[in-house]
């Protein structure tokens, strides 16, 4: 269950810290969808603020400060100006947090705002070619050790595609039933519930293919 009291009091707190100088927050990310898990999800804010000079940042920071031990992540603090120019450097970063997000006070910063997608088919493809590299160069040191390999794709899952779409526990298991050599199949008990990643086909090709180099 999404922490609803704790984001109340955030907001409040922050509005109070802020004063006119807080334009929106926003909730984004799996615990503004009906995925959210609480033992393995967070709880991704979004603050925009008028300005973020160094005395503007001092007064928020104790709430940011109490958000941070109740054991959620820091939250995003822009102004709307460095939300619309960053739409080409985050674009999938920001594609997601304008498909799933909810406005707890204020504006709708991310409405309207316009994702080069161009720019996001670039990121993610530079991403997943670059965790295909490192994931081949690990696979090379964990050949002769089925336990290591066994491990590197575990924590492949995690690491490779984290924050990239959402997908179910199930269709993952079944995705690393096609990749993994059949001495190693996965049960689907042995994953905890994944809610924000994603194996697309190139992915789960290339570490198809390069499994089968140990199998």
């Amino acid at each position: 269950m999404v922490p609803q009291q704790q984001i109340n009091d955030f907001v409040t707190r922050l509005q109070q810290a802020a004063g006119a100088n807080l334009e929106s927050v926003i909730l984004y990310g799996s615990a503004a969808t009906a995925e959210f898990v609480a033992e393995f999800s967070d709880v991704n804010l979004l603050c925009i603020l008028g300005e973020t000079s160094f005395p503007a940042l001092a007064k928020v920071a104790p709430v940011m400060e109490w958000w941070n031990k109740k054991k959620h992540p820091t939250p995003l603090v822009m102004t709307l100006g460095e939300l619309s120019r960053s739409a080409d450097v985050f674009a999938i970063e920001l594609l997601d947090m304008h498909e799933h997000h909810r406005v707890l006070f204020g504006n709708d910063a991310l409405n309207g705002l316009t994702v080069p997608l161009h720019l996001h088919r670039a990121q993610v493809e530079y991403e997943l070619r670059e965790k295909l590299i490192l994931l081949r160069q690990r696979l090379l040191l964990a050949a002769g050790d089925k336990s290591k390999l066994w491990d590197l794709l575990l924590s492949s899952r995690d690491q490779g595609c984290r924050s990239r779409g959402e997908i179910t526990c199930e269709r993952f298991t079944s995705t690393m039933r096609l990749v993994l050599p059949s001495a190693m199949q996965i049960r689907a008990n042995e994953f905890h519930p994944w809610t924000s990643a994603i194996v697309c086909p190139a992915y789960a090709s290339g570490l198809r293919s390069t499994v089968t180099l140990w199998s």
